[in-house]
């Protein structure tokens, strides 16, 4: 399973990672955290999903190289 960090979901959604950090914490997005303080990650299939429900276009070319 692919797992991006919030700032390239970001950059996906071209939105800021503020942004990213209020859908996962507002439950739109899922995430996740190996401890409390450690960075988000999120399955691309989450991300998949979460720009299809929306019908959001996504950028992918923007998340960059191999994860």
């Amino acid at each position: 399973m692919e797992m991006l960090t919030s700032v390239q979901v970001a950059a996906a959604l071209g939105v800021s990672r503020d942004t990213v950090l209020l859908l996962i914490k507002e439950g739109e997005l899922h995430s996740e955290q190996l401890r409390s303080r450690s960075p988000h990650r999120i399955p691309k299939d989450e991300l998949l999903a979460f720009a299809q429900r929306r019908h959001l276009t996504l950028r992918l070319d923007a998340i960059g190289g191999d994860q």
